[in-house]
């Protein structure tokens, strides 16, 4: 058997964890791939129930968090969420290295 490939998914609120967590059940269920976890946005936000729990209850590790502040509705607000996930989001692959990334949404936190 060859290595697993790694499959990154990454989830960013309640709506795409929804969508998502079929595909991370069967990525978990196939013996060639292993899944990777990723959560941002919405999840860890207090405001927003900090839902990163609901991912964990489901049974799945979260191998990474990455927060990115999602406070204020100016656009000057929104450029310094883009900022902090573009720092948090090339360590957390540079330590994951992941052979594939899943992602799913319309949020600028995903850019």
């Amino acid at each position: 058997m060859t290595d697993k490939k790694n499959v990154c998914v990454i989830t960013t609120g309640r709506c795409d964890y929804g969508l998502l967590r079929g595909l991370m059940r069967e990525i978990n269920r196939d013996e060639r791939l292993k899944l990777q976890v990723i959560v941002s946005g919405m999840h860890m936000e207090k405001g927003f129930g900090n839902t990163c729990r609901f991912i964990e209850q489901d049974g799945f590790r979260i191998d990474k968090r990455i927060p990115v502040s999602l406070t204020g509705t100016e656009a000057l607000a929104a450029c310094r969420s883009l900022a902090r996930g573009c720092a948090g989001f090339g360590p957390a692959y540079r330590a994951l290295k992941p052979d594939m990334v899943v992602v799913r949404g319309d949020r600028y936190e995903l850019l």
